[in-house]
């Protein structure tokens, strides 16, 4: 059972809540990746289970490299000098929440984070001529090899932008804390940490779908019900990008309204995906 361990990894959001969204959920991710080469934890029933797959590998790697990466990023962030504006006015708020408040939060960021296992448990447990296998009449190709080497590709992409991403926005904020970021990365689009996140949780649901011709009905509706909780947590997270990418431009539309060269940059870009014509 995963929501117990995410609970206590999130529960540093009962002091700041930014602890439950940005650390608890690094921890998190990096956890589940680190743990997933052990297929024990996914047993249900002590029975045996199958070696973790090339896939199951793949998958488990970049969501430990993406939790390293998160965590160590947003302490970083948090203890630099141009953030500690916010920080404390976060702080100040998380003060002033009930403690049901806060609580709460931590229950809902612990449980979608024990939905984040949900896909290493479907890469890792299916055997391997399961590998490759899409439910019933919906097959593509049988074997679609090109689809799980896509998918890595689009999760590791994601997760290169995220983070050159944040690392520029971090240094430009040191040196100019009120100016708008445009160069490098964020001349592809207004938030490519947002269009990093969004490639990189995509890229990994698309390693853990079982691809298929066929199977026994009683598995397919099975794996069908783990990929459809799989989904939760990927759509969940793309529609929470999306949400503050568009609070996030409104903000600084009128925060920059009268900065030209940031107007210009504006125009000439989209918030999350860069314009190709």
């Amino acid at each position: 059972m995963a929501f117990p361990r995410c609970f206590v990894l999130c529960c540093g959001g009962f002091r700041n809540i930014l602890y439950a969204f940005g650390v608890g959920y690094g921890l998190n991710m990096l956890w589940s990746g680190a743990t997933t080469g052990d297929s024990s934890m996914f047993s249900s029933g002590g029975g045996d289970v199958a070696d973790t797959t090339e896939r199951a590998t793949v998958c488990s790697v970049l969501m430990a490299v993406y939790g390293v990466r998160l965590a160590t990023f947003l302490l970083r962030r948090q203890a630099s000098l141009s953030y500690a504006p916010k920080m404390a006015t976060v702080q100040e708020k998380s003060g002033k929440m009930h403690l049901l408040a806060r609580g709460g939060i931590v229950f809902f960021v612990a449980a979608l984070q024990s939905l984040y296992t949900i896909p290493l448990r479907i890469a890792a447990t299916l055997p391997e001529e399961a590998e490759g296998r899409l439910l019933g009449p919906m097959s593509l190709v049988d074997p679609p090899t090109w689809l799980p080497l896509f998918s890595a590709l689009v999760a590791a992409t994601g997760l290169v932008l995220q983070t050159v991403a944040d690392e520029q926005k971090m240094r430009y904020k040191e040196h100019a804390p009120k100016e708008p970021v445009m160069g490098g990365a964020f001349s592809l689009c207004r938030f490519p940490a947002y269009t990093g996140e969004i490639m990189f949780h995509c890229g990994v649901f698309g390693l853990c779908i079982p691809w298929s011709s066929g199977g026994a009905s009683g598995e397919s509706a099975a794996v069908a019900a783990q990929v459809l909780l799989a989904a939760i947590p990927t759509g969940f997270m793309s529609w929470v990008m999306v949400g503050a990418a568009k609070r996030l431009d409104t903000d600084q539309g009128e925060r920059y309204s009268k900065h030209e060269p940031y107007l210009k940059w504006r125009s000439s870009t989209s918030a999350l995906w860069p314009k190709l014509w």
